[in-house]
């Protein structure tokens, strides 16, 4: 059953998202058929319904994977060094013409 509330939610998103932008196409029609030349915001009514419709697609999108990955991977490296993990060249590894001079000393 939640799953097909999830599937409701990112339907209603959906369609905020579409009617937000079909409103701001609206207020730009209207900016360019009275020939406004200053810098007018967008109207708080539009932001509001873009944040809520953000919202409820990001509910309904983490609602809908449900099979996330545990953030501490503590069992799958518990027996891993740090070498292992992330390898990265020690500061004996030398290359070039100061290696040589290096390994002289």
């Amino acid at each position: 059953m939640k799953e097909g509330l999830d599937w409701i939610l990112l339907g209603i998103a959906a369609v905020l998202m579409l009617h937000a932008a079909h409103g701001a196409n609206h207020f730009q029609a209207y900016l360019n058929a009275n020939q406004e030349d200053s810098y007018v915001p967008i109207p708080i009514d539009i932001v509001v319904e873009v944040l809520i419709a953000l919202v409820l697609g990001v509910i309904s999108i983490v609602g809908l994977n449900s099979s996330f990955a545990d953030i501490r991977m503590t069992e799958k490296f518990k027996k891993e060094t740090w070498e292992t993990i992330c390898p990265q060249p020690s500061f004996r590894v030398h290359s070039g013409t100061r290696g040589a001079l290096f390994e002289s000393m």
